[in-house]
C-alpha cells in the first residue's frame, strides 16, 4: 500500500512546494519595491530582487514540471521566501 501512495505523495509535495515559490515570485513582481525592501532586510542587495523573483518563478515552475527536481529544490533551498 505504501509503494502505491509514495508517487502520489511525491507529486502532491512537489505541487505544494512549487506553488509556494511561484506565488511568492508573482507577488514580488506585483510589488517590486516591497520585494526589494524585504530582500534588503534579509541582507541581500535590493538590486538583486529581480534575480530572486526570476529564480523563484523559474525554478518553482521547473520543480512543478518535474524537471531536475533535486537541483531546483537545492537552488530554492536558500531563497528568502
Amino acid at each position: 500500500m505504501i509503494t502505491v501512495l509514495s508517487p502520489l505523495a511525491d507529486l502532491i509535495g512537489r505541487i505544494l512546494l512549487s506553488a509556494m515559490f511561484i506565488l511568492s515570485g508573482i507577488h514580488g513582481l506585483s510589488d517590486m519595491e516591497g520585494a526589494a525592501r524585504y530582500i534588503e532586510a534579509e541582507g541581500i542587495p535590493g538590486e538583486l530582487a529581480i534575480v530572486v523573483i526570476i529564480t523563484e518563478v523559474g525554478c518553482g515552475s521547473l520543480l512543478l514540471l518535474g524537471f531536475l527536481t533535486r537541483l531546483m529544490a537545492f537552488l530554492l533551498g536558500d531563497s528568502p521566501c
